[in-house]
């Protein structure tokens, strides 16, 4: 850690990148050793393992096949070779076992693929909801750290030096974005109304980080949008931003994350806070212009305590 009073000569955002740095530093191991290819193998079937599993499956639908059409031209010749060894007077648990002993063979190879499809695809799928169950704690608990880190920016800072910092984080991410089309509707707009000074009822440039490209929509729309999300949050609990991008016309399919991402509302307090929030319950309807690329005035959608949905 940092010396407090090297600390106390360094801006505070400054502070926050070199703690980051010498944590990093001091917890960073190099492996420069060469691994054994056991080792190697191992990690490599972990690294891989659904995809491993689901191949597998794959391999073993078509093993189940083969042999039931091997099983179906053997059988009946197996039957008939256990017919002639069977005895009029042999007993009920004789003939069976005579049967069993022809047959068995032949329907053995299709029972055996047949349960190690179904395994292989149910480990390949279990693994994935294993997987998907680690990406969400993960999601969740770096979610928290970035909040604290905010609010104590915010504290330590002031809410003027937190505005500015996420500003500028904004203002870097809309500026590696170019839309050619977006800007020739841009010009075409400015020159149908060059004298006007509103853009109330105008489609407007709106950057959404979630699909990471500009949209474009009325500040009216995005408002009337967060009222029909709340209606189906009251009604269903849950809401999730598939909504909102069906209602802006996104074309479909939609990206995964629309589904997967939304809000909940269980208690009655949480619903009171959201409709307290109106119009901007859901996300930012007058957030702050960031400029693109090629020159586009975006407002910038921020979203507001979006969760992680899908369960596992």
């Amino acid at each position: 850690m940092l010396p407090l009073a090297f600390a106390k000569k360094v801006p505070l955002l400054m502070q926050l990148y070199l703690i980051e740095r010498s944590i990093v530093m001091e917890t960073a191991v190099t492996n420069v050793t060469k691994k054994p290819l056991k080792v190697r193998i191992k990690q490599n079937y972990n690294l891989n393992k659904p995809k491993y599993l689901q191949r597998a499956g794959y391999v073993g639908i078509g093993l189940t096949v083969t042999s039931s059409v091997y099983a179906g031209y053997k059988m009946p010749k197996a039957i008939a070779k256990a017919k002639k060894e069977i005895k009029p007077e042999d007993s009920k648990w004789k003939r069976f076992w005579k049967y069993f002993k022809h047959t068995a063979p032949v329907a053995a190879p299709v029972l055996i693929t047949a349960a190690g499809t179904v395994v292989a695809f149910k480990e390949a799928d279990k693994e994935k909801n294993r997987r998907f169950a680690l990406v969400a704690a993960a999601y969740t608990s770096s979610l928290a750290e970035i909040n604290t880190l905010k609010q104590k920016v915010e504290e330590v800072a002031g809410p003027k030096v937190a505005e500015k910092v996420k500003k500028a984080c904004r203002d870097e991410e809309v500026g590696k974005v170019e839309d050619p089309e977006s800007k020739q509707k841009l010009e075409e707009q400015r020159s149908a109304n060059p004298e006007s000074q509103s853009f109330k009822g105008m489609m407007m440039p709106y950057y959404d980080p979630m699909l990471q490209k500009i949209i474009w929509t009325t500040r009216d729309k995005l408002v009337d949008i967060q009222c029909k999300m709340l209606a189906y949050l009251e009604s269903h609990d849950e809401v999730d931003m598939s909504i909102m991008y069906d209602e802006l016309g996104i074309n479909k399919p939609l990206p995964e994350f629309a589904y997967d991402y939304g809000w909940r509302g269980y208690s009655v307090q949480e619903r009171e806070y959201l409709r307290s929030q109106m119009p901007n319950a859901f996300f930012d309807v007058n957030g702050t212009t960031s400029e693109t690329k090629d020159g586009i005035p975006c407002m910038y959608i921020e979203y507001f305590n979006k969760k992680l949905l899908t369960p596992f």
